[in-house]
């Protein structure tokens, strides 16, 4: 039986602690202007020499920082949140489909102390496949790792972040990690997987873009004569990512 291997994910955590944030400075604003407008406004003025209604108005943008700041955490944790739940619904897919001499890896967390998790990792016999999964809709264009999504035909709304560029370092990241487990030559690339776009011009991303879970599928189940492999090297391979587990070999 294959190995599907997880913990809770820090992406999770990190957007659950998001979202506290985000809740947390929007009830500060709004503390801060009920806070202002209990005050005796015509005193104020007087005492600081405004009028009234400049009073008012100052005393209206009070609570706008702590909301934009509440807004912006809101994002971030529904985006957060976004991307653990697909991760972990593309690691499940992967797990039921892939042979049984694969380790799928959700939620990975490298050694190297950074924040970010990796998403997918798959460990089998093309080797170290690090997938950074997305979940854009409509038409998705590369232009040298800047990433767009095609809002009609002549305008391109940009991507937050280079899906492109996060697969080649997370790729970094776990390679870093294999080497420490003593496989310097493992091979290891990252890939793109969009689960729902469709690929436009993608031909200048650093790394391989693949449309849809059949293609990804595809890709892992590939055949490479350049890649050691055998159901002990991946095993091993595993064990120097997550520590010791158990694969079953076909006899």
């Amino acid at each position: 039986m294959k190995e599907t291997l997880g913990s809770t994910p820090p992406t999770r955590r990190q957007w659950r602690r998001t979202l506290r944030r985000g809740l947390f400075w929007p009830t500060v604003g709004l503390a801060a202007a009920a806070l202002a407008y209990a005050l005796d406004q015509r005193a104020l003025a007087s005492a600081i020499g405004m009028s009234p209604i400049a009073v008012g108005v100052v005393l209206g943008l009070v609570p706008l920082p702590a909301l934009g700041v509440g807004l912006r955490a809101l994002a971030r944790a529904l985006r957060l949140r976004g991307a653990s739940e697909l991760a972990a619904a593309v690691a499940a897919y992967l797990a039921e489909r892939l042979p049984g001499d694969y380790v799928v890896l959700s939620h990975y967390a490298p050694r190297d102390d950074a924040a970010a998790e990796v998403a997918v990792v798959i460990v089998g016999p093309p080797g170290v496949i690090v997938v950074e999964p997305r979940g854009e809709t409509g038409e998705v264009i590369c232009y040298q790792d800047h990433w767009y999504r095609k809002t009609s035909q002549t305008r391109s709304r940009a991507l937050y972040d280079s899906p492109s560029k996060r697969a080649q370092w997370n790729a970094t990241r776990v390679r870093s990690d294999i080497a420490t487990g003593g496989f310097l030559n493992t091979r290891i690339e990252g890939v793109v997987v969009f689960t729902r776009a469709k690929i436009g011009d993608v031909s200048s991303s650093s790394v391989p873009v693949l449309a849809g879970m059949d293609a990804a599928l595809s890709y892992l189940t590939r055949s490479d004569p350049r890649v050691e492999t055998s159901p002990e090297r991946t095993r091993a391979l595993a064990d120097a990512l997550v520590g010791p587990i158990r694969l079953a070999v076909a006899s």
